[in-house]
């Protein structure tokens, strides 16, 4: 039988601020190839269907397929949400050292003067007073003395605390420290925190369900990722993080769950009033899909690698009690797919995946706004709210091939990608408490939804962690 190619519409979307791409199952084919096949959805959002060989036959389903939706999907591909690594660093309370007062030196003794000749001794001053004449003299000199001890204690000076107009002065160990209220930039770039060794854990999860030509489709994400920064000086840092993460993508048609682990480095530079923040990592992945087919499951074990790179910058804002931040992030992903063969339904109904490849591109533009709350002498809660546009660029990303093992028949269709934008908001809450000479605790939750554009529905995301401050 001659090789038949026929090229299919774009079928993959990427999500906001996570590794997440579209792949396409292919339908159940018919044991003749010559027919019409039957549509199954895709579930990573998208829907493909075989070609009929004819042109010429009107029940060819995928004559309509240019009028599909693209969906966008969070969690196509497991990996780490760049968000997650860049929040990591925590408010704290601001203290600054004061200087010890200089201790008082007494003045040298003067040199002794010549002993002074022997006076005879002067006649005692008397009080003067009035007295009775019958008062015996002895019993009224006793009095005077016993009244005039009394007056000298009343007039010893009390000591007084003054406080400052900055802030309480709050002393350990030996060092006094004034707490700096103004400006409220200062809880995040930590001018008068020694340059230590930060290690730290976070957790996340991500979820939606479409629908897709009156079909659902759930998409879910999770994973944790665990790091340790180490601050070379007052505005700089390197890091090392690790991350297991996995997905899961069902419907009534076909499901695909891969799974697992990678790393990679992390860079921050920061000031008052700007910073930079930089990552770079990747995760190697593999999983079961599967296609149900006339009662059976045609699977298979799906591989590959991603590869993600990342930068957010912010400027902070001082506005009163309130903490301002705008922000903008730029991320890229690049996975590459490994070729494999389905199993478990005959041989004439088996698919071989070729390998490959796939770009994203994504943004975001947002403003965070916190108000910093104390508590107690060191801990601080900051609950904040994060609005932004987020958007996801279109990327040429080449052909996905699939061939049928037994007769050799082979199609092809486009993974590009078409931009996707919405609106995002996020609520936050961090808690922390700062110690002096100890270990600085922290932990935060973060969670929200990405109402996107264009009828594309909503996408829904929260994570957490904890940071050990040493």
């Amino acid at each position: 039988m001659t090789q038949k190619h026929r090229r299919l519409p774009s079928l993959v979307q990427s999500s906001a601020g996570v590794t997440a791409l579209v792949l396409a199952i292919l339908s159940a084919p018919l044991t003749q190839p010559a027919h019409a096949q039957s549509c199954t959805p895709d579930p990573f959002g998208g829907e493909t269907c075989l070609p009929d060989p004819d042109p010429n036959n009107s029940d060819n389903p995928g004559s309509s397929s240019s009028d599909r939706p693209r969906i966008p999907v969070w969690g196509g591909i497991p990996g780490v949400p760049a968000g997650l690594i860049f929040d990591r660093r925590k408010p704290y309370r601001v203290f600054e050292p004061q200087e010890a007062e200089p201790e008082f030196e007494p003045a040298p003794a003067p040199a002794p003067e010549p002993a002074a000749q022997p006076q005879p001794a002067p006649e005692p001053i008397r009080a003067l007073w009035n007295k009775d004449s019958a008062l015996p003299e002895p019993l009224a000199l006793d009095y005077v003395n016993t009244h005039l001890r009394q007056q000298m204690l009343a007039q010893v000076e009390q000591s007084t605390v003054s406080t400052t107009v900055s802030g309480e002065i709050l002393r350990f160990g030996d060092t006094d420290y004034l707490e700096i209220l103004e400006p409220t930039t200062l809880l995040y770039s930590h001018p008068y925190m020694d340059p230590g060794l930060t290690a730290w854990v976070n957790g996340y999860g991500a979820g939606d369900r479409l629908q897709l030509n009156n079909r659902s489709i759930d998409l879910n994400s999770g994973g944790v990722v665990f790091g340790l920064d180490m601050d070379l000086s007052d505005t700089f840092s390197l890091g090392l993080y690790g991350n297991y993460s996995s997905t899961d993508t069902s419907s009534s048609r076909g499901s695909w769950n891969p799974s697992g682990w990678g790393g990679g480095v992390t860079a921050d530079w920061w000031t008052d009033n700007f910073y930079v923040q930089g990552l770079f990592g990747g995760t190697s992945f593999s999983g079961r899909q599967e296609r149900k087919l006339n009662g059976d499951n045609a699977s298979g074990d799906r591989s590959g690698n991603s590869w993600n790179a990342a930068v957010r910058l912010g400027a902070p804002i001082d506005a009163g009690s309130i903490y301002l931040e705008p922000q903008a992030q730029f991320s890229w992903t690049g996975a590459t797919f490994d070729s494999f063969s389905e199993s478990g339904v005959s041989s004439d109904q088996r698919l071989r995946f070729s390998g490959s490849n796939a770009d994203l591109f994504g943004t975001e533009l947002a403003i965070k706004i916190g108000v910093p709350l104390r508590s107690d002498e060191r801990s601080l809660f900051f609950p904040s709210l994060r609005l932004g546009w987020i958007a996801n660029w279109g990327q040429g990303n080449g052909n996905q091939t699939v061939r049928f093992i037994e007769s050799g028949e082979s199609y092809s269709y486009g993974m590009s990608t078409e931009n996707a934008n919405g609106l995002l908001v996020e609520a936050g809450l961090d808690y922390t408490t700062f110690n002096f000479s100890d270990t600085s605790v922290g932990v935060f939750v973060r969670g929200g939804p990405v109402f996107w554009g264009s009828g594309l529905g909503t996408s829904w995301r929260a994570w957490g962690g904890l940071s050990l401050t040493f």
